[in-house]
């Protein structure tokens, strides 16, 4: 099973690596949250726009688009670290007229823990993990976003030990 996971994982990786990503940082973000394990999760991210609006309504009130997002998170307590990337697809909402945007998020991703065992009872069953994200937010007239995001990590099955671990946050991103 842990191959299954290792060539999966590898291919979606790649995907990622090769895609047409444009080559310029445009953000960065700092995400503090509340895990599932009762411990506080600090992740920092990057990320690159896909560069193009993937779909837009009729009347132009709502607009698909999305990023490419690499993030480092500290698990507080557990003693633990992870490595995520992941494709994030964003639907906008119409524009206020203070100039924010409101959007939901979702994406996934795959993941990388330092350690496999995090706490007692929790068992992710390999290193190697799928990151779920689901988030709502608002984009602040400086281009700047906040916004609240909820992740699920797990193996997905493919190892009978498959705990899974969650983090709810509050998110921020500097745009570049």
């Amino acid at each position: 099973m842990k191959n299954k996971a290792v060539v999966i994982g590898s291919a979606a990786l790649a995907a990622m690596l090769l895609s047409p990503v444009s080559a310029a940082l445009d953000g960065l973000s700092v995400d503090l949250g509340h895990s599932s394990e009762s411990t506080t999760t600090l992740r920092l991210g990057a990320q690159w726009d896909f560069g193009q609006t993937l779909w837009r309504s009729q009347g132009g009130d709502l607009a698909l688009d999305g990023y490419w997002d690499l993030a480092a998170t500290h698990w507080g307590s557990l003693d633990t670290a992870s490595i995520d990337a992941s494709p994030v697809f964003r639907l906008n909402f119409a524009a206020g007229d203070q100039g924010a945007q409101a959007y939901f998020e979702a994406g996934i991703g795959i993941a990388w823990f330092s350690r496999s065992r995090l706490a007692p009872g929790t068992n992710l069953g390999s290193s190697l993990q799928f990151a779920d994200r689901i988030g709502l937010g608002l984009r602040l007239a400086n281009g700047n976003d906040v916004g609240l995001r909820f992740f699920h990590y797990s193996n997905a099955g493919f190892n009978r030990r498959n705990s899974g671990v969650e983090t709810l946050a509050l998110h921020y991103r500097f745009n570049l």
